[in-house]
């Protein structure tokens, strides 16, 4: 009996214990984010000086930071601010890059020209320095980085995804497409997108982690989320001075972000063995 293509990949996926422990990782701090304020056992905001700097116990699981405020409620709520931060950096990425890069793949000509010279343009600086660049000029704050960071990561995207379309463009149904007269939106949109999403989805996966370092690096050096705003970037940098004396302050943070990174980098390598076709024996 013939199986839906989709569930072949799903049953691929499944198969891969790794990607599996990534995504029950990435469910679980999903619904920290979500359900952080039932979880969190203080105002992430509360500041009780006479607590200041405690080590984890019953009352602080995870300690307190100089100002006294719970660290193991600032980990639930800043759980929601990097990953939606996050989220909608790879929003806006694929709202650009997908037809920008299809486009100038399919249509060629000069408008390919222009848009691959200032793809070159902008990948000429690293991206981490010129989002650094971009946020320093726009000014602090979670929403200007969030953008830094959007300007230069589309760039890359929308390279893959011209690559990925001027090899579809030449496929048969996409040339019988065209010889029927079919206008470029509809096969851009029927025809290309199925081609390049794929890729693009396992891209963004890996990506995830990527952004959440990139975001949790310009708030360290005090462009990202702003102060009492509880970001995992942000606890690193407010923690750095007394990591000798109280690294817990410092710890729990940064596990946070290391686990999310492992996660998204386990399910996106699971994902991308999942969803190549290569790999997909005659049996399945």
């Amino acid at each position: 009996m013939k199986q839906n293509v989709w569930s072949l990949y799903w049953q691929r996926l499944k198969r891969d214990k790794a990607g599996m422990c990534g995504l029950s990782m990435l469910l679980i701090f999903a619904c920290i984010a979500l359900a952080a304020p039932y979880l969190a056992l203080h105002d992430p905001q509360a500041v009780q000086l006479a607590a200041k700097l405690q080590g984890p116990g019953r009352e602080y699981p995870f300690g307190t930071d100089h100002l006294g405020r719970c660290i193991f409620s600032r980990v639930l709520y800043g759980a929601q601010v990097s990953l939606a931060a996050a989220g909608l950096v790879l929003v806006s990425v694929l709202a650009v890059s997908l037809p920008l890069g299809m486009l100038a793949g399919y249509t060629g000509g000069m408008v390919d020209q222009i848009f691959m010279r200032l793809v070159d343009t902008i990948l000429a600086f690293p991206m981490l320095i010129l989002a650094l660049a971009i946020a320093g000029f726009l000014g602090s704050g979670l929403g200007n980085v969030m953008l830094a960071l959007a300007a230069v990561w589309w760039v890359s995207y929308a390279r893959i995804v011209r690559g990925l379309t001027l090899a579809a463009r030449e496929k048969e149904f996409v040339m019988a497409a065209r010889a029927a007269g079919t206008r470029t939106l509809p096969i851009l949109y029927q025809h290309i997108l199925p081609q390049v999403l794929g890729a693009v989805i396992v891209l963004a996966t890996l990506d995830m982690g990527k952004l959440i370092m990139a975001m949790a690096g310009l708030s360290f050096l005090g462009l990202g989320a702003q102060p009492p705003t509880p970001e995992w970037g942000s606890m690193l940098n407010d923690g750095r001075p007394y990591f000798q004396s109280a690294p817990h302050v410092m710890l729990f943070p940064g596990l946070a972000i290391a686990n999310v990174v492992l996660a998204c980098n386990l399910f996106g390598d699971a994902l991308r063995d999942a969803l190549n076709p290569q790999g997909m024996s005659l049996s399945e």
